[in-house]
């Protein structure tokens, strides 16, 4: 993984050493224990943990930068139905039988992420539908486990929806 280094800092402050980085604005630091090595086992476990809190502070970035993205890729589509048409036979909206049929065609797939993650608890999605149906978006609001939060909103991102005149968006719960 490579990350952008803007700033590195030793500071010796009464026999220990800090290393501050900021890879992308965000300031973490490092603190050597007094009479350790940069090669001892905790230095060594110290810097795993900040190197995995880092990669999740990316990863967490990057997927609030594709849900803002399909948000506005969402907004431009709405956008452009608005300018059609409506076809007035189709419902308004998405009903809660809508939302049933089509979260029964993948929860399959959905239960089948139990198996990744041992991981028990409730994963909250926020989901946005189109208005012909295909799911324009899915944002994990909890969940027990990131690896089992993103095994469930690639299931949801699966569903397909009937038309309707505007789409819609609801908060869906699955328990496991």
């Amino acid at each position: 993984m490579r990350a952008l280094w803007l700033a590195i800092a030793v500071v010796v402050v009464s026999g220990c050493a800090e290393i501050l980085r900021s890879p992308g604005g965000a300031v973490e630091a490092f603190t050597m224990l007094p009479g350790s090595t940069p090669g001892s086992v905790e230095e060594q476990e110290r810097q795993a943990n900040a190197d995995a809190n880092h990669a999740a502070e990316l990863k967490r970035t990057r997927e609030n930068a594709a849900i803002r993205e399909t948000g506005t890729r969402l907004q431009r589509e709405q956008s452009a139905q608005a300018r059609e048409p409506l076809d007035e036979t189709l419902p308004v909206g998405l009903t809660s039988s809508m939302i049933s049929e089509a979260v029964t065609t993948v929860k399959t797939q959905v239960m089948a992420c139990r198996a990744q993650s041992l991981s028990k608890g409730q994963v909250m999605v926020s989901v946005k539908v189109a208005a012909d149906g295909h799911v324009a978006g899915v944002a994990v609001m909890t969940t027990p486990a990131p690896s089992l939060g993103s095994c469930v909103r690639t299931a949801v991102e699966r569903a397909t929806f009937a038309k309707t005149q505007r789409g819609g968006s609801f908060r869906y719960p699955f328990v496991f």
